[in-house]
């Protein structure tokens, strides 16, 4: 008996130090990203966000207004030159910003688990150019990208990327979507022109873009099918 209390006696320690070093880890794990985030006028940019999760934008000056683009979707509270935003759906939409010195856009996208911005300190571009709202129209909505394997071994696949729509319908324009296609060859769209500048895509039609068929190896076949406008 004497001897079993003895093992208990060093085991029990080393049992809690385990188990309290194990939930620090799942805490850890469960926490979201502090990052940095460049906004210019022509690019939007992501803000990952978790139901359940309050994110902080901190802005280098305070806006003058914002938009969102799904009102009843994110609860938005000022403070200071930052905000705050909760989710309350699972497409929590996106968001324009209006300061002195331009517009700029964050699309918003849901994460989960650890998968989310906790706080993100906005920057804004100096490449923007004057607020043009007449001549610079647009909105920001989801693209479908559909990738169709070569061969019957291969995977199809499907992505949802947040696009820049501008010139009303016939040019779309994201870094997301410079991502998805940065380890093939270059994307190529029939009758329009794809070119890509500072790590975002842009793909302009003389036609406002619904569905384009494109190539790209080493897929037999890429669709791009915009959500609406």
């Amino acid at each position: 008996m004497i001897r079993l209390r003895k093992i208990i006696f060093f085991i029990y320690p080393a049992a809690i130090f385990s188990i309290a070093i194990y939930l620090s880890f799942i805490q850890g794990a469960r926490a979201g990203r502090v990052k940095v985030l460049t906004l210019s006028q022509d690019q939007p940019g992501k803000v990952v966000l978790a139901l359940g999760k309050a994110t902080a934008i901190s802005f280098p000056v305070k806006p003058e207004h914002l938009v969102p683009g799904a009102p009843g979707s994110v609860a938005i509270n000022f403070l200071g030159n930052d905000i705050t935003v909760n989710p309350n759906a699972r497409d929590p939409g996106n968001l324009l910003v209006y300061t002195k010195s331009g517009r700029y856009v964050i699309v918003f996208e849901l994460g989960s688990g650890g998968n989310y911005d906790d706080v993100v300190k906005i920057h804004f571009g100096n490449e923007g150019t004057p607020l043009r709202l007449m001549e610079d129209s647009y909105h920001v909505e989801n693209l479908k990208v559909a990738l169709k394997a070569k061969s019957k071994a291969g995977k199809d696949s499907v992505l949802d990327i947040p696009v820049f729509v501008t010139g009303n319908g016939t040019q779309l324009r994201s870094p997301e979507l410079f991502d998805a296609f940065k380890e093939t060859k270059k994307l190529r769209c029939p009758g329009c022109v794809v070119s890509s500048k500072e790590s975002s895509l842009q793909v302009s039609c003389a036609r406002p873009i619904q569905d384009l068929k494109c190539e790209a190896a080493p897929f037999k076949e890429v669709l791009l099918r915009r959500s609406g406008p």
